[in-house]
């Protein structure tokens, strides 16, 4: 009898444990369901590409800032010399453009990688952040936390320029794209 007892006291606490954890999750329910759509709008945003060749986009960006640019030369990436411009051991498939100034003593860079699908986008962002050389250039270059690296997608920019504000211009034009 008591033995029925102690199965009876065990499946009661079972089923008001069972009711609480439910109800935890009911008034959760409105973070949880925001979380998820938070989630979602993430992948919808990564799912959203940008249509054009490189060369395509990086005139685009050029073309949002408006400003005097130096004089630039556009240099297509390759195994080669993919680590000097974005800080990336290889493309592994993906493909790359830098524009960088043809004066070597004004620190300006911009660097546009189109990642192949499956790509772990933030991480390669963070490997172009943290490996890239911002000093790269003769006697100039810019800090490290000043270089900008962003995406659309699978589409990653990098932004090394001296002038922080152009910098900016640069950066906003890129997002702009997106619309």
């Amino acid at each position: 009898m008591k033995f029925k007892k102690i199965i009876i006291g065990m499946v009661i606490a079972a089923l008001a444990f069972g009711a609480v954890a439910c109800t935890k999750n009911d008034s959760n329910d409105g973070k949880g369901q925001q979380q998820e759509q938070d989630k979602e709008q993430d992948k919808e945003q990564d799912k959203k590409e940008l249509t054009g060749t490189l060369e395509e986009i990086m005139t685009s960006v050029y073309k949002g800032v408006g400003e005097e640019i130096p004089s630039l030369q556009n240099i297509p990436l390759t195994d080669e010399n993919v680590a000097y411009y974005a800080g990336i051991e290889k493309l592994d498939g993906a493909e790359g453009l830098a524009s960088e100034a043809m004066i070597s003593s004004v620190a300006h860079s911009v660097v546009l990688v189109k990642a192949k699908e499956g790509t772990d986008i933030e991480a390669l962002k963070t490997e172009m952040k943290e490996k890239v050389d911002p000093r790269k250039w003769i006697c100039v270059g810019v800090e490290r936390e000043e270089v900008i690296v962003d995406n659309i997608g699978n589409t990653i920019i990098m932004i090394i320029d001296q002038n922080k504000e152009a910098a900016e211009k640069l950066h906003e034009s890129f997002l702009a794209l997106e619309k």
